[in-house]
């Protein structure tokens, strides 16, 4: 949990209406913490809306990195305030409740239910154990309760995984995290982005974003992967696998009905996996109660939904109309049989190739349109890189087909001169964002820019030597913290943090986390890193040069791939009395007159 980015026990939010107890978790797009109620004195869960990587903390406030990420913060910020409205509006036992919604710092909170307890993913990992079947026969209906509220929105959770099925102290099931749900309106358009995905736990509609194909069976999937896993603790095997073959390693202990829910369910084509909640309850029902749960409960929100049938009454025609009738039949099944007999020797006379090429065509064109609009709608790398997975099954069904219907299955090369001209003008366009970051020093977020293109294309030399281009620059190290401590005599230090008591303050000592850049082997870092640290009036108030303080020279030694933590200043100040006044400093680390890295902290 990175809690350089949260907020620190003890704040007041909401006009002081909730106060900080404990922060709880940091993910990509969030902040989860416990609060108290000061009113009622009661505990909830708060989140907080915070992009890593787009936003820095000032103090208490959010703010934007990098100027040009602004729209981007604002469009996901609004998505995170309908995700608290869409959970605020599913009333279910099984599903957490919202209670409060604001904007404060520059930012969204919401307040939500707080369950004291832990995901199936921290109780498999605190225990070593698997999830017994008869824990799983109790878990699974309370999850299935949670998912027909949800589906009967049609909303689809679409990130369903051990980790966001919560067990509370008393052992019951909370459905948690709709932050990559969708939601459907009257007219089926997306009003929710989907892009987002855990892999070995998303069906192929959703590797390939297909998001019309979306619904109650791709959440399904998730959820046979989470039984899967938490009961056998091997990895989900990818949809790919499971359409090449048996990919399951199931436990011997695993009862026959569970695999074959399991199977079921993770089913590579949608339509042969459940289609309703109801369809799941029917199968599970005498296992259930056999695991001790009552099977009428289990029925009961699947009974409540089964629509009434009416007693259907024929109508006896006159025997005039009767004779009409049958004539008319007669003709119409000759000529029936005539088409038929047609298309029969049509299709009898064909060759087994075309005969396939045909059945297969409509799933060519389809994969065909999926990935030219995904390259023309692509914004970035990461994006494409999603595009040019399609080109695989593309190129298996022109290999399979070409031969037999060669006009029709002749589209990839023309895909690919698409995509080959979108990935040139995003590299333009990456090439000069990059260029106006390192004209402000800020090589950090430059080198940032150029990996992410560079892991979007492996093959792409020209984007990985701009990474090693500004990985020398930086020193290879690539700085991902900084906190301080106050130095009180000789080497012990305080507790770091970025808030820190002035009264007591001899010598400030920044610690830095680091990540070596190393293309290969190990080696020594001997040129000298220099810092500033600006006063609150924006005066330099301190530089220095190298990290004496890590090893006592200028230099230091890395390995490829290490994290490591240093002190690598000796830190400023005076053994006998504070020099520092209270506010908001900050501090800026260089290599080669090269800014690699910035951060903020306090004196109080």
């Amino acid at each position: 949990m990175d809690i350089s980015t949260m907020l620190a026990q003890g704040v007041l939010l909401r006009g002081g209406a909730y106060r900080i107890e404990k922060q709880l978790a940091s993910g990509g797009f969030g902040n989860t913490y416990l609060v108290r109620n000061m009113a009622f004195n009661e505990l909830y869960a708060m989140k907080e809306f915070y992009m890593r990587g787009v936003n820095m903390r000032n103090g208490n406030n959010v703010t934007v990195s990098v100027p040009d990420n602004h729209d981007s913060y604002e469009s996901q910020k609004e998505k995170f305030k309908k995700e608290a409205i869409r959970l605020r509006n599913l009333h279910n036992k099984h599903i957490v409740r919202v209670h409060d919604l604001f904007e404060e710092n520059g930012t969204v909170y919401y307040i939500m239910d707080f369950v004291d307890g832990e995901s199936l993913a921290e109780k498999i990992k605190h225990s070593g154990k698997a999830i017994t079947e008869e824990q799983v026969w109790h878990i699974l209906p309370q999850v299935l309760d949670a998912l027909n509220k949800v589906h009967s929105q049609s909303i689809w959770h679409l990130d369903i995984k051990p980790g966001n099925i919560m067990l509370n102290k008393d052992g019951d099931a909370f459905l948690i995290d709709f932050g990559a749900s969708k939601q459907l309106n009257s007219k089926d358009s997306q009003t929710s982005s989907a892009l987002c995905y855990t892999p070995g736990y998303a069906p192929v509609e959703q590797v390939e974003q297909a998001m019309d194909k979306f619904g109650p069976w791709t959440d399904f999937y998730a959820l046979g992967a989470t039984l899967y896993f938490i009961q056998s603790l091997n990895q989900p095997p990818s949809s790919t696998a499971l359409s090449e073959g048996d990919a399951f390693n199931f436990p011997s202990t695993m009862s026959q009905q569970m695999r074959d829910l399991i199977e079921w369910m993770m089913k590579p084509s949608r339509k042969e996996r459940p289609q309703s909640v109801n369809d799941i309850i029917k199968r599970i029902a005498p296992f259930i109660g056999a695991a001790g749960q009552s099977t009428r409960q289990a029925y009961s929100f699947h009974q409540s939904q089964t629509p009434q049938t009416t007693e259907e009454t024929s109508l006896v025609e006159p025997q005039e109309k009767k004779s009409r009738s049958g004539l008319i039949a007669t003709i119409l099944i000759l000529l029936v049989i005539a088409i038929a007999a047609g298309a029969y020797f049509m299709f009898f006379n064909k060759s087994e190739a075309e005969k396939a090429a045909e059945a297969a065509q409509e799933e060519y064109e389809e994969k065909v349109e999926k990935c030219r609009n995904a390259i023309n709608k692509a914004d970035d790398f990461l994006q494409l890189e999603d595009a040019m997975t399609l080109f695989r099954p593309i190129q298996k069904l022109e290999d399979e087909h070409a031969d037999a219907l060669p006009d029709v299955y002749d589209k990839l090369d023309g895909l690919k001169k698409l995509y080959d001209k979108k990935v040139k003008k995003q590299k333009q366009e990456y090439a000069d964002l990059a260029s106006s970051l390192i004209d402000r020093n800020d090589y950090r977020t430059a080198y940032d820019l150029y990996k992410e293109a560079a892991d979007a294309l492996p093959d792409d030399d020209e984007m990985s030597d701009k990474c090693d281009e500004l990985a020398k620059q930086m020193g290879y190290i690539y700085v991902t913290d900084c906190k301080f401590a106050n130095r009180l005599n000789g080497e012990t230090l305080q507790e770091p943090s970025l808030r820190l008591k002035t009264d007591d303050m001899r010598y400030l000592t920044p610690l830095v986390t680091y990540n070596s850049l190393l293309p290969s082997g190990r080696a020594t870092i001997e040129e000298e890193f220099t810092y500033k640290v600006i006063d609150p009036d924006g005066s330099l108030d301190h530089s220095s040069s190298s990290p004496s303080g890590y090893t006592n020279d200028s230099s230091f030694e890395v390995e490829v791939g290490e994290r490591d933590q240093g002190v690598w200043l000796a830190g400023w100040g005076n053994a006998t009395q504070s020099l520092y006044e209270k506010g908001e400093y900050i501090f800026e680390l260089y290599f080669k007159g090269h800014k690699i890295y910035d951060a903020k902290f306090t004196l109080y």
